[in-house]
């Protein structure tokens, strides 16, 4: 059985973002996010994606580990001479994400890179294991190598010359980026998520409430969370109403008759429920009564008296 990519969607109903449930920092905010993906048990909740942009303004993305966070921003370490440090040389300014899946929770973070100081960053250094530490000199990050087997040699070189305590490399240590603004996204049902954004605005936190991109939702039916702004790939709850076929069309046999859909069931979200039932209750008492009435008004116009002169 083939399953298409374009049908591969999840429900999330999980949690629920809300201005009274969270902080009014977002350092707060993140702070609590990260510990309970962390007691939940995601797989690396440390793990970020780093967004820079070149000179050439073409942006590229990587996967690197959190090592620190406070008022003053995050924290990362590696190499200056990699792609994306050189990138960060020209262009300072970043993006970071954080993706819990598991919780159904995204985190973006954007603002001004800057390096923290050497002794950060020696002390960070020295704190790793002996591997990583040899792992620093050996590999020229970004640089086209011929094979693995240069690693290899690089490491056996790097090992016999500093033994076991390897110096922090002159081209290796740790960013900072200072937050400018940050937006903590929770998913919802029916697409209708919460995001709640933090923008810096002087010395204070403004926090505003994002709409969501609701992308899952029909051309055809505004209710329908099936495929973004198309057709529906799999039979849809909805449908649009059956033609009226021509009388001609009977004459045709049964399997050349174009064959009308069958009436569609209304699969609605919960919260269009009430609405559905009001406008039953109106169409019910009042609507189907006027109709008749004038239905029946019109009969009456129409229907003239006999002349009684012969």
């Amino acid at each position: 059985m083939t399953t298409s990519i374009a049908d591969l969607r999840k429900s999330y109903e999980r949690a629920e973002l809300n201005e009274d449930a969270s902080h009014a920092a977002p350092l707060q905010q993140f702070d609590q996010w990260l510990k309970e993906a962390i007691s939940a048990e995601v797989p690396e909740p440390n793990a970020m994606t780093l967004a820079t942009v070149g000179s050439d303004m073409r942006p590229s993305t990587r996967i690197v580990l959190i090592k620190g966070y406070d008022e003053r921003g995050i924290v990362w370490f590696t190499n200056y001479d990699s792609r994306k440090g050189r990138q960060l040389a020209g262009n300072p300014y970043a993006a970071i994400q954080f993706h819990w899946v598991e919780l159904e929770r995204v985190v973006r973070i954007e603002g001004v890179v800057e390096k923290v100081s050497d002794e950060e960053s020696d002390e960070y250094f020295h704190s790793r294991p002996l591997d990583s530490r040899i792992g620093a000199w050996a590999s020229p990050q970004s640089q086209v190598i011929s094979g693995r087997s240069v690693l290899v040699a690089n490491a056996a070189k790097y090992g016999a010359q500093f033994m076991l305590k390897p110096p922090r490399p002159p081209h290796w240590g740790g960013y900072r980026l200072k937050p400018d603004q940050w937006e903590f996204w929770q998913g919802r049902k029916s697409r209708l998520h919460d995001r709640l954004r933090y923008r810096l605005d002087g010395t204070d936190w403004v926090r505003e409430r994002l709409a969501p991109c609701g992308t899952s939702l029909c051309t055809y039916n505004p209710l329908c969370t099936h495929t973004p702004l198309r057709a529906c790939a799999r039979p849809c709850a909805w449908q649009p109403p059956a033609p009226h076929w021509p009388r001609a069309s009977r004459s045709l046999p049964p399997s050349s008759r174009p064959q009308p859909r069958s009436k569609p069931m209304r699969a609605l979200p919960h919260w269009c429920k009430p609405a559905r039932s009001l406008w039953r209750h109106a169409r019910r008492m009042w609507a189907r009564p006027i109709l008749r009435g004038i239905a029946s008004g019109r009969k009456r116009v129409t229907a003239r008296p006999r002349c009684s002169r012969k």
